[in-house]
């Protein structure tokens, strides 16, 4: 299983890759870096609903895979409770913010309104796919889940470069990639409501008070993908009010390639996550679940070794090709996001221990708190420059490697 998941989760991630590489020549060159700057902008408040759930997807979903075996459990039940949940939260909070989003429309614009719309929807349907992608992983099936999720970004590539190609503009791209994203989540949920693992008897049923058992933990995970948006979405912003989209289109394309080490670590964090389930949440072995982090972590440490030389030694020819020059290379912006792009890959493989057996309330929080700190500062600095704001931003990472570090269930089983 180990190795259909790696694999699995190796092409997700290269066609990941493959779509920012891809994708971001096409916006400079069909709307240049001031307007591919502005979509940046434009859509990085509604990606932030990706996270609308609460965290209910990914507790739910490890819920299920360690209680499927539980012969006294339901896991038709778990399913259904945990989409339920999911749907109520996403339309509490996407009904907020588009709520929010209309009542300014004339000082933001119909555009920004539709846009918002549109990736609203795109972001939550994303959401459910991921929480059935996750649920997959209690029937051994989540590489074929994997598979069609990589599909589906896939034809994303295939969809904006057809928009843009025909002199698309922004609501047309939004509404063609929300179209897109709804197609390929109906596919996943028609695949996993024919597996009879699961669904038994066919017919819908949430449990309330397993919702109410598990919401709480929902709460506090959320922070930590929360937490990750957040450092990813919040200094688009800060260098747009700074430094306007032209910053931000520069910055962003030099953090595509930077992030390259993260990609790698979601390789080996997806492959790993059904296993460490099985061994952290169902046996308890604690050793032998740190070990196989600490082997990942090793491989990540000197993937990061090599590649941030080499992008130095080689980003201005990379670079420059493939911007067709539209962007110039900056050697110390590469640097520093390669390493925080670096510390966060290795705390996030790390932080599996806790998030493995839903016991990660004082992580996450302690991660949050480190977010809102780190963001503060950093649009209390802004304008000293981006470099400023970069380095307060390896600062936040290392705190959160450190933060990562705490194991809740050495306390306990102690």
């Amino acid at each position: 299983m180990l190795v259909k998941n790696l694999l699995a989760n190796s092409v997700n991630q290269v066609i990941t890759i493959a779509t920012l590489l891809v994708l971001t020549p096409l916006f400079l060159h069909y709307w240049g870096d001031q307007r591919y700057g502005a979509w940046l902008v434009m859509v990085s408040i509604p990606l932030l609903l990706a996270y609308a759930d609460f965290g209910s997807g990914p507790v739910f979903a490890n819920h299920l895979s360690l209680k499927m075996e539980d012969p006294s459990e339901n896991p038709e039940e778990i399913f259904w409770t945990g989409l339920a949940t999911q749907i109520a939260f996403c339309l509490l909070t996407t009904s907020a913010f588009l709520a929010f989003m209309f009542s300014h429309r004339e000082a933001t614009g119909n555009t920004q309104l539709t846009v918002s719309i549109c990736m609203t929807t795109y972001a939550v349907l994303g959401v459910l796919a991921t929480y059935i992608t996750g649920c997959s992983r209690a029937i051994g099936e989540n590489h074929n889940y994997t598979n069609i999720g990589t599909a589906i970004r896939g034809t994303e590539i295939i969809v904006t470069a057809l928009a843009l190609n025909l002199g698309g503009d922004e609501q047309t791209l939004a509404t063609s990639l929300m179209a897109n994203r709804a197609i390929g989540t109906a596919l996943i949920f028609l695949k996993i409501k024919t597996n009879k693992q699961i669904f038994k008897t066919g017919k819908p049923k949430a449990n309330l008070g397993l919702a109410k058992h598990l919401i709480p933990d929902s709460m506090s995970f959320a922070l930590y993908p929360l937490s990750l948006a957040l450092m990813l979405q919040i200094p688009i912003n800060i260098i747009n009010s700074n430094f306007g989209p032209v910053a931000v289109a520069l910055y962003a394309t030099t953090r595509t390639l930077a992030r390259v080490p993260v990609q790698f670590s979601n390789i080996i964090s997806s492959s790993l996550w059904p296993i460490l389930t099985k061994i952290i949440g169902v046996k308890e072995d604690l050793h032998g679940g740190a070990k196989i982090i600490q082997q990942a972590n090793l491989a990540i440490i000197v993937f990061i070794i090599i590649f941030i030389p080499s992008g130095l030694l080689l980003g201005n020819y990379i670079f420059n090709l493939w911007t067709a020059g539209a962007l110039k290379f900056s050697p110390e912006l590469f640097a520093a996001l390669g390493i925080q792009a670096g510390i966060s890959a290795v705390w996030m493989n790390s932080i599996m221990k806790t998030i493995s057996t839903n016991s990660h309330t004082r992580t996450c929080l302690t991660l949050s708190i480190i977010t809102i700190l780190t963001l503060s500062i950093c649009d209390a600095i802004a304008s000293e420059g981006m470099t400023s704001i970069i380095m307060t931003l390896i600062a936040g990472e290392i705190l959160m490697l450190i933060a990562a570090q705490y194991r809740p269930l050495d306390r306990k089983k102690s």
